[in-house]
């Protein structure tokens, strides 16, 4: 368990709150790893610029890249 507790969307900026909003319109829930990063939102910025080229560029699908982050994220014992 963190010790810093997870921004509710109310809690979190407006920046934060309209990039976590940007991506659950576009992927679905915000990761616990996402919600953590709206306490500052250049961090968000930077993952979210290397998410959205990655799930839609290339010849995999997404929900094959999906499958693929699910199952290294288990290997490595990540659970988020």
């Amino acid at each position: 368990m963190g010790l810093i507790p997870y921004p509710e969307h109310k809690e979190m900026t407006h920046e934060a709150r309209e990039l976590v909003d940007v991506f659950e319109r576009e992927h679905g829930r915000a990761t616990l790893v996402r919600r953590m990063l709206a306490y500052f939102p250049p961090a968000l910025r930077a993952i979210d610029s290397l998410y959205h080229p990655f799930m839609t560029e290339g010849t995999l699908g997404r929900k094959l890249k999906e499958i693929l982050f699910v199952a290294s994220s288990q290997v490595r014992g990540c659970f988020y």
